[in-house]
């Protein structure tokens, strides 16, 4: 089936243009997981003070980051596989303010003020080689002030190897591949280059659709334990209505348990739960790093009553 054809049904299957654009901003966005956003020093995003306009615009750290993403959802009796490599690199933002505590061993990040983002910066093609069909180009769009995200246009519903099929032809990684960045070098940036590698394929065993969370007991989602060196497992919730998203590191067992107390901090009406697999890792440019990373996820659209 055709990507357009499923769009209706998906709302939060990524759209191109709204991934590069708001980089999970927007909570009125639903896309799979950005790349994660970090500046130069590998932190967290800035806050309040981020782009003030005392760093020139074309010394001063990175925004963004480069991802390879596995993102499986159900919707009904629809199923969805998408493999997906985008890349944002971009000035740092300014307007942009953020509150993050932990509750438990959750962190709850609420965005309290928008950005504007950053100018796009142009490092020529990029090139990501060693994943499982062949190197990956992204190109950027100067029209657009944005690089463009590598996605099919078919939405697989679920890929059975058989003798003459044995890998996914829209795959793009496993926890095998050792992935290499590479730029063709533009007016911004001459270079950027990073090494990573995959991760298993995320299997869901728990329910793959959820009505509403629970109120008064924990929600439990289980999977396939695969450990693997360097690679995490994350449960995230993001409400829709009041800028709230909290991510909970869980260990590599097969099953997390999210307490009544953390899903308290969300707002009411839309959930976006997503269960992922990753691994991150740095690239290097002429002007500080950008984080890499292979992300395999299951979302699951819900509630809150």
């Amino acid at each position: 089936m055709s990507r357009s054809s499923l769009d209706s049904l998906f709302s939060h299957v990524v759209h191109s243009t709204c991934l590069a654009l708001v980089v999970g901003l927007s909570a009125g966005c639903n896309v799979p997981d950005p790349p994660p956003v970090v500046g130069q020093d590998g932190g967290t995003p800035p806050g309040a003070d981020a782009g003030s306009g005392d760093q020139k615009p074309d010394t001063g750290p990175l925004w963004g980051g480069i991802s390879l993403s596995q993102t499986q959802l159900q919707a009904g009796s629809f199923a969805a596989n998408v493999w997906s490599a985008s890349a944002v690199v971009r000035d740092l933002p300014s307007g942009l303010q953020m509150a993050t505590k932990m509750v438990g061993t959750c962190k709850v990040t609420t965005t309290t003020g928008m950005a504007t983002l950053g100018r796009g910066l142009d490092a020529g093609d990029l090139t990501i080689s060693g994943g499982l069909n062949g190197p990956v180009t992204l190109q950027y769009n100067a029209m657009l002030d944005i690089y463009a995200v590598n996605e099919p246009d078919v939405i697989d519903p679920g890929f059975v190897a058989n003798a003459n099929t044995p890998v996914d032809p829209n795959a793009l990684f496993d926890q095998t591949s050792q992935l290499a960045l590479s730029a063709a070098g533009g007016p911004d940036l001459k270079m950027l280059s990073g090494l990573w590698h995959g991760v298993t394929p995320l299997s869901l065993t728990s329910a793959k659709t959820l009505a509403a969370l629970p109120l008064s007991s924990p929600l439990v989602v289980s999977w396939v334990a695969a450990p693997q060196d360097g690679a995490q497992m994350l449960v995230s919730l993001a409400s829709s209505s009041n800028g709230v998203r909290i991510d909970c590191a869980a260990a590599e067992t097969g099953s997390y348990s999210v307490s009544p107390a953390v899903m308290k901090e969300l707002g009411s009406g839309s959930i976006t739960l997503t269960i992922s697999r990753l691994y991150q890792a740095q690239a290097q440019s002429d002007r500080g790093a950008l984080p890499l990373e292979a992300r395999s996820s299951w979302q699951i659209k819900t509630s809150k009553p």
